[in-house]
């Protein structure tokens, strides 16, 4: 159908789809108001946890799912669940809120409602569009389930039947329009599962999200019979009008708003008309829009009327001023002219809406400050691609803030730090507010991959002696790990007391730049008896070889188990067991009991235990000399 407006020429029209209500399980096809209830978002934020049968009478609430039937819980990711059936999806609420809940829903085999609330703050006379998005939970492709049917209810009346939703794993959009009567407020809505009395109680189960009510209002908008940008403010003047199309509301009200920035509205005094003439503007951007609603009551209720979009209408200055300060050498451009002293200059341009306007410069040449800074390369990496940063610090003298740029380069940075170069030769540029600038010749050099030695790849040790490890480095080292754990840095004694069999050392060693470099050493234990008998002793109180004993190394020799020393019969005259002060003079003086014993030669049998664990036996004889 074609409306003529009556502003215009016969030969100007618009053409209008007539706006309006389609039956009741349909959505709205006009102009949507903001949403009136709150509840039906489910909330946001932390735990939500419903009251015991506050929203869904007949249902328990499950806090630890998996939800059996006729059970519901409020959450925002069954992923999350620690025990989620193998059937059901794996989803977040239906929004774009991380933090966002949905109610999900084990519905009973047993038909009745599982969702009841209240809507309030409802306007009398007004049609609303209610819509919820809901979900089938079981996945696709898992058979031998039903789907879940659901009706709606207003104030216990069904108003739409979704019928059995698919197993799609997508979610589903459903609503209906209604009108409020005069007087009315509020309403009940509930929610009922339809299945009943079925021998398969696999599935029915969902998630619901996002109800909403909103006022359903006609299509309306804003023309405007004269242009949107207007040069001056000398005879800047504008007339709009309201279009409503569609007969939702039956005694329209309108009333008209102006905004600075298109967010915080104010009203117009008095323009409550369909049209509107404006003379009072602001230099650049107006905002207009109007609301409509189908009483004056309902118009001053946020929650009753809806609104066009925005209209805006720009407003070109006629004169305008601007300054700029730059740094001694520079230049600028301003209208054609090349500007490089101080002084006030006006030009006249044409802007980008086709308006004349007046601007005049106040240029300050300020001189050059000379511009200091510290410039450092540091190696950035531990590996043979030599990538390397320039960092700068302690910027003086100049107007900050400051920007970097290394000339011949893409490179551009708001702070001093390039990182990832290759070696090569840059002009590092650093350049104030004013336009003053710093350069400085830089060179990345190649460097040396960080690396720790150790030395020898083998080192031989006698069972049970030490040996020192000295370790080295092209770069300085922070820290050093020894494997086995030594508390020692770059110069390591190492005893081997308990090493009794060939064993890798290996260091590991971190640069101040945070690289890592590891090198390892092979010792391997000789395993030499560091064990002596004297052939003959001389017990004659001289102090001298007074006493036939083991000579040992420790702790190459852990013990002396026995020392048994026997005259020409075969019977032992001295004998000691498990002693360890094996180098003091502990051993025998050629007697027993007391008594002296001859000169001769008598056998002995030791039994000695080394650090490895093996147990040796020696026998021999020893001269006894008087």
């Amino acid at each position: 159908m074609k409306f003529i407006n009556k502003h215009w020429g016969l030969s100007h029209f618009k053409l209008f789809i007539i706006c309006f209500l389609l039956p009741i399980q349909v959505f709205c096809q006009c102009n949507l108001g903001a949403n009136i209830f709150e509840d039906g978002d489910f909330g946001t934020g932390s735990e939500n946890i419903a009251l015991e049968n506050s929203i869904a009478p007949g249902y328990k609430y499950n806090r630890v799912p998996p939800l059996a039937d006729g059970e519901y819980n409020l959450t925002n990711n069954t992923g999350l669940w620690a025990n989620l059936y193998s059937t059901w999806l794996k989803i977040s609420d239906n929004s774009s809120d991380p933090n966002g809940y949905m109610m999900v829903v084990n519905a009973s085999p047993n038909a009745g409602l599982f969702y009841e609330n209240t809507v309030k703050n409802l306007c009398e006379n007004t049609e609303y569009e209610f819509s919820a998005d809901v979900i089938n939970m079981i996945r696709s492709g898992v058979g031998g389930h039903i789907g879940p049917d659901i009706s709606f209810l207003i104030n216990g009346e069904v108003k739409f039947s979704t019928g059995e939703i698919p197993q799609d794993e997508q979610w589903h959009n459903f609503g209906f329009t209604i009108k409020t009567t005069t007087g009315q407020t509020e309403l009940v809505l509930a929610l009922r599962n339809n299945v009943s009395n079925t021998s398969n109680t696999n599935g029915n189960d969902l998630a619901l999200d996002n109800i909403l009510f909103r006022v359903c209002g006609p299509q309306l908008e804003i023309t405007s019979s004269g242009s949107d940008t207007i040069c001056g403010l000398e005879n800047a003047t504008a007339s709009l009008e309201a279009n409503v199309i569609g007969n939702q509301f039956t005694t329209p009200t309108f009333q008209w708003q102006k905004s600075l920035d298109g967010q915080n509205w104010d009203n117009i005094d008095g323009e409550t008309n369909r049209d509107i003439t404006i003379d009072d503007f602001s230099i650049e951007s107006n905002y207009f829009r109007v609301l409509l609603a189908n009483s004056i009551a309902n118009l001053s209720n946020e929650q009753c009327h809806i609104s066009s979009a925005t209209k805006m209408i720009y407003v070109s200055p006629t004169n305008s001023s601007t300054s700029n300060t730059i740094c001694s050498g520079m230049t600028i451009d301003f209208g054609g002219n090349t500007l490089s002293t101080s002084g006030i200059y006006t030009e006249i341009f044409i802007n980008i809406i086709g308006c004349d306007s007046i601007v005049t410069l106040n240029l300050k040449v300020l001189p050059d400050p000379n511009i200091m800074a510290n410039v450092l390369v540091q190696q950035r990496s531990c590996t043979e691609q030599p990538l390397s940063a320039i960092t700068v610090s302690n910027i003086e003298n100049g107007y900050p803030p400051y920007s970097y740029k290394l000339r011949n380069t893409t490179l551009t940075e708001d702070v001093g730090t390039f990182s990832n170069l290759i070696v090569g030769n840059y002009e590092l540029l650093i350049t104030d507010k004013l336009g003053c600038t710093y350069r400085e010749q830089v060179t990345v050099d190649t460097f040396n991959v960080f690396s720790v030695e150790l030395g020898v790849d083998t080192i031989d040790v006698v069972l049970g002696n030490s040996t020192t490890i000295t370790a080295s480095s092209n770069s300085n080292v922070n820290s050093y790990e020894w494997n086995p754990t030594y508390s020692c840095t770059d110069n390591c004694e190492i005893f081997f007391d308990t090493l009794t069999e060939n064993s890798l050392i290996s260091l590991t060693a971190t640069s101040d730049l945070g690289c890592v470099a590891t090198d390892s050493v092979l010792v391997q234990v000789e395993k030499l008896r560091l064990v002596a008998f004297p052939t003959a002793f001389t017990p004659n109180g001289d102090k001298k070889n007074d006493f036939f004993t083991v000579i040992v190394s420790q702790p190459n020799v852990i013990e002396v188990k026995k020392l048994i020393i026997y005259d020409r019969w075969g019977k032992a005259v001295f004998s000691k067991t498990n002693f360890e002060d094996i180098n003091l003079p502990s051993g025998w003086d050629g007697a027993q009991g007391g008594v002296d014993l001859p000169s001769g030669i008598y056998p002995y049998f030791a039994e000695i235990l080394f650090l490895d664990g093996v147990v040796i036996n020696y026998k021999g004889t020893i001269l006894l000399v008087k």
